[in-house]
């Protein structure tokens, strides 16, 4: 009986061959994205191999040991093992200043880079990691924090999403929870978005980012009210609310008829003035002008619009307008609406809003104000209106001038006539609302 041992040659035969058998692993197909394109390779995004379970500071002051040789120079990827290190740790802004000490590109440092500014909430190039969401391995999740938006060029692979997130460390879990949270919601992913908030812990669901986005989790789940009154507790009752926060309250209690008080509307004007000039001012401003108009804080919503004129285009401001007066025309009382409107040029007001505001003050017989108002030169069917409430206005105002006097002469008569009637003339001599 013949006995093979491993690797022990065969007697009588011998072969050999020219491949490396240490390369025969590499030549394996790649993974690939939806559309056939290869995947990343996943050495650039295993974040979890890059450091340790020792304390931070002791990770660090071995990288830093490491750093230069005797020669002072640079060790040989020891800048590029540093600034891992501080990926792993959820330094992502020091990671990015190492590499610039380097001062090397090559694709793994591109990535590298990536990473760190995901980290830090900072945009990065949308064609990076075009179609990778669709990868079967930790680029999947990389690919889904870098979009803004949720990505129409592949599909999404949930489970290599959530496969990575569980295998960073929870210096890297922590300031990316909140936004993979929302990111899977906005894809319908709410099972996954649980177990990405389910894996926090309960200091760190006190984060402000962290409990909107289990506001945000309650609403995909349809506990809408749940979902309030996590905002509102939130933005009334946090120290640490944040303008992301109060534009939330303001726009989900706007949509669910919640009473907004005076206090939330100064401390929206306190965090508004800390940031004055930065994006998430403007973007609690339109929450606010839009909480005011819920509420029926019509002047309030003005003055805010008024207080912005040079920071909003041309554009924005007549959609602005168009929005609050076409609102003030169909909620305000009569004394309201006219106290409202009356000094207001509208001169540059988009003509449905004319019209809208014209229509009403024909209806309360304030004819010569409606005339003021509607001054567009517009065709179509909406000019085809305007005109017509011109003409109505007008046979209003003929209505209204008094019976002419018989011992006038026909030319003081004819002159009378013509002279256009003041408006304070309006408020006197008619049973309407312009007696009170």
């Amino acid at each position: 009986v013949l006995t093979l041992v491993d690797d022990a040659p065969l007697p009588g035969l011998n072969a050999r061959t020219s491949i490396d058998p240490r390369a025969v692993a590499s030549m394996a197909p790649q993974p690939q994205t939806q559309v056939g394109q290869t995947c990343l390779p996943d050495s650039d995004f295993d974040v979890a191999l890059w450091g340790d379970d020792n304390p931070p500071h002791v990770q660090l002051r071995k990288a830093r040991s490491l750093l230069v040789t005797p020669t002072d120079q640079f060790a040989e990827g020891a800048v590029r093992k540093l600034a891992q290190l501080y990926v792993y740790l959820g330094f992502g802004y020091e990671a990015r200043q190492m590499l610039d000490l380097e001062g090397i590109q090559s694709r793994d440092r591109i990535h590298l880079r990536a990473i760190a500014r995901i980290i830090d909430a900072e945009p990065v190039a949308q064609d990076l990691f075009a179609g990778q969401v669709s990868c079967a391995s930790h680029v999947a999740l990389w690919a889904l924090l870098a979009r803004s938006q949720p990505p129409v060029d592949a599909q999404v692979d949930r489970t290599a999403v959530i496969t990575a997130f569980r295998a960073l460390p929870p210096y890297v879990q922590e300031p990316i929870a909140a936004r993979l949270a929302e990111a899977l919601l906005s894809l319908g992913a709410e099972d996954e978005a649980m177990q990405v908030l389910g894996r926090q812990s309960a200091a760190t669901l006190e984060n402000v980012a962290l409990a909107l986005a289990d506001a945000a989790l309650s609403d995909a789940l349809g506990e809408e009210n749940e979902a309030v009154e996590k905002v509102t507790d939130l933005a009334r009752n946090d120290r640490r609310t944040n303008p992301e926060a109060m534009a939330r309250f303001f726009r989900e209690g706007a949509a669910s008829g919640v009473a907004f008080t005076d206090a939330d509307f100064l401390l929206a004007d306190a965090l508004r003035f800390e940031l004055a000039g930065a994006l998430a001012a403007d973007t609690l401003a339109d929450a606010q002008f839009d909480a005011y108009i819920s509420v029926g804080r019509f002047v309030d919503a003005r003055d805010l619009l008024q207080a912005r004129v040079g920071d909003v285009s041309p554009d924005e401001w007549a959609a602005y307008r168009a929005r609050l007066f076409q609102q003030a025309t169909q909620r305000q009382t009569d004394a309201a609406f006219l106290e409202f409107v009356w000094s207001e040029d509208m001169a540059q007001d988009d003509i449905a809003t004319q019209n809208a505001v014209g229509a009403r003050l024909i209806s309360l017989n304030f004819p010569e104000q409606a005339l003021v108002v509607m001054t567009s030169d517009t065709t179509g069917v909406l000019g085809v209106q305007q005109d017509s409430l011109r003409e109505q206005a007008i046979r209003q105002v003929s209505e209204q001038r008094p019976v002419p006097d018989p011992y006038l002469n026909a030319e003081t008569e004819v002159a009378a006539a013509a002279l256009p009637l003041p408006s304070e003339s309006l408020l006197t001599g008619n049973p309407t609302l312009r007696n009170s």
